[in-house]
């Protein structure tokens, strides 16, 4: 009897004593947190044309762990940079342009905690609006809805020279001449010339 009875201890401690408890709790390995990712560029700012006084408008899309920081820069020679004040998002409105933009160029630099990105350089062309209207222009282009402007022509500045130009216009309308001269109706659709003795067609007029 004593050798049974020992030989059923023995089974019951092999099994780890008959108990169905779980582990302790915490003996497992914590692991890692991940490392932060840099960011990347995955779009770039692309060049932009507008006509002023519109908006221009440049985004850019990257990656990385976030939170990611944006600053926009303008460069007049793509060389020296400064930061726009405000401009710290994915995208970049430059409000309303005029042709003293022209040819500036725009970039941004992304950056998060494990690192920084500049973006590519994307240009910027402002056009200038075309002249309509009539009157209060200063020169051709200004006075009325042209189909062209008159052609440069070089004359010798004396009494006895003539200048010609020739104007057309798309409308009606006044073409305004130098010396105090009268404004000469031109209809629509219709071209005429007009001779300048001398130099009395002035620059600017």
């Amino acid at each position: 009897m004593r050798i049974a009875a020992l030989a059923a201890l023995l089974g019951l401690a092999a099994c780890g004593g008959g108990s169905d408890d779980p582990p302790p709790a915490g003996g497992g390995a914590t692991l890692p947190a991940a490392a932060a990712s840099a960011p990347a560029i995955e779009t770039q700012p692309a060049a932009q044309s507008v006509t002023a006084p519109a908006t221009a408008s440049f985004s850019v899309a990257a990656s990385g762990t976030a939170p990611l920081a944006y600053q926009w820069r303008s460069s007049a020679n793509g060389t020296d940079w400064t930061a726009i004040s405000g401009a710290t998002g994915a995208s970049y409105d430059t409000g309303a342009t005029d042709v003293g933009m022209n040819g500036r160029w725009f970039s941004v630099v992304v950056s998060n905690g494990a690192g920084s990105v500049t973006s590519d350089s994307a240009r910027l062309t402002v056009q200038a609006a075309a002249g309509g209207g009539s009157g209060g222009g200063t020169g051709p282009s200004g006075e009325f809805p042209h189909a062209a402007n008159p052609f440069a022509v070089a004359i010798t500045p004396a009494e006895s020279a003539v200048a010609g130009f020739g104007v057309g216009s798309s409308a009606d309308a006044a073409v305004q001449v130098p010396d105090g001269a009268s404004d000469v109706a031109v209809a629509g659709g219709v071209t005429v010339s007009f001779g300048f003795p001398g130099n009395a067609f002035l620059e600017g007029q």
